[in-house]
C-alpha cells in the first residue's frame, strides 16, 4: 500500500514536472506572437509633435532628444518615447560623403536622407537590437556613426555601412519652421519606420 503510494505519488510528480516544462516551452513559442502583437497595437496613437532647437548644436555634435507619444495598447493606454538624434553634420563630413566611394548594405541617395545637407534627423534606435549609436568615429572614412552594444557602423546618414544592423537607420518626420528649429511630427505608426524624406515631405 505504502509502495503503490510511493509510485503514484512520484508518477504525479514526474507528471507535473513535464506539464510544468510544456507549459514553459509552450508559453516560450507564444510569446514572440504576442509580444508581436503588443508591438502592433502599440503603434496606435495620435498625432504628436515637438519643437527641437537647433542653435545650441554645433557642427560635429549630436543631440537625441526623446519624442513623447500617446500609443494605445491592449492593456490601456500610456506614454512611449522615441529617441530621436539630431546630427549637425560639418560641411567637411558632407564634402567627404559626396568624394568617397563606400559600400552600402541598403543603398539609398544620399539626397533622400535630409531636408537640409547640414542636418541629419532620424530615430536614434539601431536596427540590429535597439541600441542607441551616439558615437561618432571621426577617424573612419567617412566619418561613422557608431552603435555601443555591436560596433555597427553607419554614415553621417544613418545608411549602414557595416556591422550587425539589417539596414538603415529609420528617418522621422520633422519640418524647419525657422533657420535654428525644427517640428518633429508623427500621425501614424508609418512616420516613425521612414527611410527617405520623401515619405513624409508632402505631409
Amino acid at each position: 500500500m505504502d509502495d503503490d503510494g510511493s509510485v503514484t505519488t512520484r508518477r504525479n510528480f514526474l507528471t507535473g514536472c513535464c506539464v510544468a516544462m510544456g507549459a514553459v516551452a509552450v508559453g516560450a513559442t507564444a510569446f514572440p506572437a504576442i509580444s508581436a502583437l503588443r508591438v502592433a497595437s502599440d503603434l496606435v496613437f495620435g498625432k504628436t509633435e515637438q519643437e527641437v532647437d537647433l542653435s545650441a548644436i554645433q557642427p560635429g555634435e549630436m543631440k537625441v532628444v526623446g519624442l513623447s507619444l500617446k500609443r494605445v495598447t491592449l492593456i490601456g493606454t500610456d506614454d512611449l518615447v522615441v529617441p530621436v538624434m539630431v546630427l549637425h553634420r560639418k560641411p567637411e563630413w558632407v564634402r567627404q560623403m559626396e568624394e568617397v566611394k563606400y559600400g552600402l548594405k541598403e543603398p539609398v541617395e544620399a539626397v533622400e536622407r535630409y531636408i537640409n545637407p547640414e542636418w541629419f534627423v532620424a530615430r536614434a534606435f539601431c536596427t540590429h537590437l535597439g541600441c542607441t549609436p551616439n558615437i561618432i568615429d571621426e577617424s573612419a572614412t567617412p566619418v561613422n556613426i557608431v552603435c555601443p552594444c555591436h560596433g555597427g557602423r553607419f554614415d553621417t546618414l544613418g545608411r549602414v555601412i557595416s556591422g550587425p544592423p539589417p539596414s538603415n537607420l529609420f528617418l522621422l518626420p520633422y519640418r524647419f519652421v525657422s533657420e535654428n528649429r525644427i517640428n518633429l511630427f508623427v500621425s501614424s505608426p508609418k512616420d516613425i519606420t521612414a527611410t527617405k524624406v520623401s515619405d513624409f515631405q508632402k505631409a
